[in-house]
């Protein structure tokens, strides 16, 4: 399965926010990633997995880095916050990391 450009995904996230998450339709985020209703569907799932498009990447990012790292529990887990924290405040404009 493949995933939308960031640009679109952030296209998509200003579209909910702006006409906010409830009165948004699948079809209105479709036709703004200029694609079919069915592949929409195809390739996000719905209007959730839109909201939560780059989370399956950081918690990636967040296994490599307590699988790989020699800090003690506490440190890891604390610098592993800190990772989620600077994901989520890197672009307040749309929330994705770089």
């Amino acid at each position: 399965m493949t995933t939308p450009a960031e640009d679109t995904l952030t296209a998509l996230i200003h579209l909910l926010d702006r006409e906010g998450y409830d009165a948004v339709t699948a079809d209105q985020l479709a036709r703004e990633a200029g694609m079919s209703r069915a592949s929409f569907f195809r390739h996000l799932g719905g209007k959730e997995e839109v909201v939560f498009a780059d989370h399956a990447a950081l918690l990636a990012r967040l296994d490599d880095f307590l699988r790989g790292t020699s800090l003690g529990v506490q440190d890891a887990l604390e610098e592993a916050v800190l990772q989620v924290f600077r994901h989520h405040t890197s672009d307040p404009e749309n929330g994705f990391l770089e």
